[in-house]
């Protein structure tokens, strides 16, 4: 549903949005008049200098400083571009263009490593540039009365006139026209790049929109840009074109100029010193042979952060003679794998997350402490931990071995206790605790069970990973038609 902001009942020919903050924003009013918001057009203030021209432009650049520069441009009665380093409030004028009366548009090549910054200024005597940020202009190759211009990320600048349009491919020093199938007198009002810097669409005077490819290959694009949060930084990832050809390197954008340009080689970046809990907008252009760019297909939000990293659950550890069985849930939480940790001692890396449950075999009889972290693209949780209690190697073949369930230590507990338990053959095992009522919360043991002695710790935890609460509960064995009597515990906070 559309609602007036401003300027109701009265024709506007100019909106510029802030690229990070959309409650800053300008207008322009076809009688010259420029106003301001910076409250999402609740309040709004006119901007100083007077009406210079009617019919304005506005276009977002930078200052020397780095700052947003606002540039002000109109389509008659002006001699000048104007520029604004504070918000709008007040409007600079520039030097150079003191011979033309229409300056219809402005297009800004944005600065990137070496490569300058440079204001395009259509004209009714042509394409005008400047490479000091704006403050001077002068007459490019690109001649003749230019309605609209438009300036690619490179060297690339494109001009509509009023009898087609004019192409080039070195900052406006020398231009070819194109004119194949436009029609005469075909006033190209505005220009917009398709999918890369090969392809072009114009808005002509009455004669509708029209395409135009300077080549026939295909530039494509990289795919499935990702985020990932970090500690004032954003970790970026994607997957190269699939194309035939090659790029021959990608430009990372964040919120809407770019950053930084990387090799073909590379398909990741770590952009670094941002603010914690703030908005920023990313894409990843390829850049081909030519100077060819690729546009802002997919655009991502990411907001850094300290990284939480979800823990895994349901850690238990079971003795079996000198081997320790450790099982887990996954977090499901993106992991991509995890680290088993015994003694604080980094021991084994699984990097299949749908692997939950890991041996350590061979030990020697004493108490050990196991941790197992889930890992992530960029780091890893906090350790789950279990201590376990290794005895001397029991002979299942020894007299008198039968199946039941025994004691558990510590009784009463705190943190864990461990549940003791044999089985004379090899049967299924389950091991289960109830709470006072008598309802299952957590199945410690579901698995076969060779002939042996076994202890499986409980960390106090039920079954949805949350702690129990203190109180009495109860631990029961079945091994085949073994079922043995319920055994009471106590868990203390």
């Amino acid at each position: 549903t559309w609602s007036y902001v401003y300027f109701q009942g009265t024709q506007v020919s100019a909106c510029e949005v802030h690229p990070t903050n959309p409650n800053i924003f300008w207008l322009g009013s076809a009688s010259g008049e420029i106003k301001y918001t910076t409250d999402g057009g609740q309040t709004f203030n006119t901007s100083g200098g007077g009406y210079f021209g009617y019919a304005p432009r506005l276009k977002l650049g930078k200052a020397p400083d780095g700052n947003l520069r606002l540039f002000l441009c109109f389509q008659g009665s002006a001699t000048a571009v104007w520029y604004s380093d504070d918000g709008g409030a007040n409007f600079v004028p520039t030097n150079g263009l003191e011979s033309t009366t229409y300056q219809p548009m402005v297009s800004i090549r944005p600065i990137l490593g070496d490569q300058p910054q440079i204001i395009y200024a259509s004209t009714n005597s042509g394409v005008y540039k400047s490479t000091d940020n704006g403050a001077t202009y002068s007459l490019t190759g690109m001649t003749g009365f230019s309605w609209s211009v438009l300036a690619g990320p490179g060297q690339q600048v494109v001009s509509g006139k009023d009898n087609g349009v004019s192409y080039s491919t070195n900052e406006g020093t020398t231009a070819t026209s194109i004119t194949q199938n436009l029609e005469a007198n075909a006033t190209i009002w505005q220009i917009a790049w398709g999918s890369s810097t090969n392809q072009v669409y114009i808005a002509t005077r009455g004669r509708g929109i029209l395409e135009n490819r300077f080549d026939s290959e295909e530039y494509l694009p990289p795919t499935n840009l990702t985020a990932n949060p970090l500690d004032s930084a954003i970790l970026l990832n994607w997957t190269p074109p699939a194309g035939t050809l090659l790029p021959v390197s990608y430009i990372i954008w964040r919120d809407a100029y770019p950053l930084v340009s990387l090799l073909a080689s590379q398909t990741s970046y770590t952009d670094s010193g941002l603010i914690n809990g703030q908005e920023y907008k990313y894409f990843v252009s390829a850049v081909y042979e030519n100077d060819i760019h690729t546009s802002s297909i997919q655009i991502i939000t990411a907001i850094p952060a300290i990284p939480t990293y979800q823990p895994v659950v349901n850690l238990t550890a079971e003795v079996s003679n000198y081997d320790v069985i450790l099982s887990w849930t996954a977090p499901g939480a993106g992991e991509t794998g995890y680290k088993i940790y015994r003694d604080d001692n980094l021991i084994y890396t699984i990097t299949d997350p749908s692997i939950t449950s890991y041996t350590d075999t061979g030990l020697t009889a004493g108490n050990y402490l196991y941790g197992v972290t889930a890992t992530y693209p960029t780091g890893e949780s906090a350790p789950v931990t279990v201590s376990v209690t290794v005895v001397s190697n029991y002979d299942p073949n020894i007299p008198g071995l039968i199946t039941e369930l025994k004691s558990c230590y510590p009784n009463p507990f705190q943190n864990s206790t461990s549940i003791h338990y044999s089985v004379k053959e090899q049967v299924p095992v389950e091991i289960r605790i109830y709470n006072a009522r008598g309802e299952l919360i957590r199945k410690l043991v579901n698995d076969n069970r060779a002939p042996g002695n076994y202890n499986i710790v409980w960390d106090g935890r039920m079954q949805n990973g949350s702690r129990a609460p203190s109180g009495i509960y109860f631990y029961q064995m079945k091994a085949g038609n073994f079922n043995s009597q319920p055994q009471k515990l106590l868990l203390m906070k």
